[in-house]
């Protein structure tokens, strides 16, 4: 009889793997912060709204130039 493979919950306490992304275009501007969860894209925060300069402030927030993002597609 073969086993099903059991997946384990994270630990209780323990935060997401949550990821915070912006590109920036060469004139400087920033497109919308991405939250992401692995690949998975959550939502957008305007960079310029209070929620997303409290963010940026933060320094959580990974900033990739357009020309690298083009490149890669996914950073």
């Amino acid at each position: 009889m073969v086993r099903p493979k059991v997946s384990t919950p994270p630990a209780r306490g323990t935060a997401p793997d949550v990821h915070y992304r912006a590109v920036q275009l060469d004139a400087g501007r920033l497109m919308p912060i991405e939250v992401r969860l692995g690949r998975r894209l959550l939502r957008t925060i305007p960079a310029d709204s209070d929620e997303g300069l409290a963010l940026l402030a933060s320094g959580r927030v990974e900033i990739v130039p357009f020309r690298d993002w083009e490149r890669g597609g996914e950073h």
